[in-house]
């Protein structure tokens, strides 16, 4: 019962890691349209 637990954990862990990842992406890309907007004069709203 024990490992068991313990290899949910540590997959969730995994996932966890993954989306973190993924939201670091999702942001940091909005953070580059965002830069390019100021760049250019622009404004994002």
């Amino acid at each position: 019962m024990m490992l068991l637990g313990y290899a949910y954990y540590k997959r969730g862990s995994i996932d966890r890691k993954q989306f973190v990842q993924r939201n670091i992406k999702t942001e940091f890309s909005k953070f580059e349209k965002y830069k390019d907007a100021i760049l250019h004069g622009g404004c994002v709203l």
